[in-house]
């Protein structure tokens, strides 16, 4: 009975309902087409004070580093930096990996298909995931956070996740 209790009331709450909150000046802009993921690894890490991704955006830009950030460059990046992470690769549809992530207040960069418009493939840094919505930053929409129904979600999101490790 006491673990049942306890159960209810700290496991579901920290993996159901956490919202990381990501403050407007930490929030990256993609200036270019594909740099969205590097502007939600960017996002992510100001937002955890991690400075060595401070300019990281702007410095692909300056350097003409135009791929983007698929998993072996995130991994390339990640291992330079010396920065522990998790990632689950394309294909895995997991989305265990998001909620521990967030319970542990760690947002998602995550891949999501033909949005915004088809065919396209865009990153976005998810900060709340339930059984019935999807909240996120979209590195083209800064200002707001993108509220979309779990189907959409599950629909066009591809597998792929990543986040820093505490």
């Amino acid at each position: 009975m006491v673990r049942s209790i306890f159960f209810l009331i700290f496991l579901i709450p920290s993996t159901c309902f956490s919202q990381v909150e990501v403050p407007a000046e930490h929030r990256v802009v993609n200036v270019k087409p594909g740099y969205c993921g590097w502007c939600s690894i960017e996002t992510e890490a100001r937002r955890l004070g991690l400075t060595q991704f401070r300019g990281m955006v702007n410095h692909r830009i300056k350097h003409k580093l135009v791929n983007g950030a698929t998993a072996d460059t995130v991994d390339v990046e990640m291992r330079r930096h010396s920065i522990s992470y998790h990632m689950q690769w394309t294909g895995i549809k997991d989305a265990r990996t998001i909620t521990a992530a967030l319970s542990r207040n760690r947002a998602c960069i995550v891949f999501v298909n033909n949005f915004p418009k088809e065919r396209d493939a865009h990153a976005v840094l998810v900060t709340h995931l339930t059984a019935t919505e999807v909240r996120f930053v979209d590195p083209n929409h800064v200002d707001e956070v993108t509220i979309k129904d779990r189907k959409w979600f599950d629909s066009h999101w591809n597998g792929f996740v990543m986040y820093f490790l505490p």
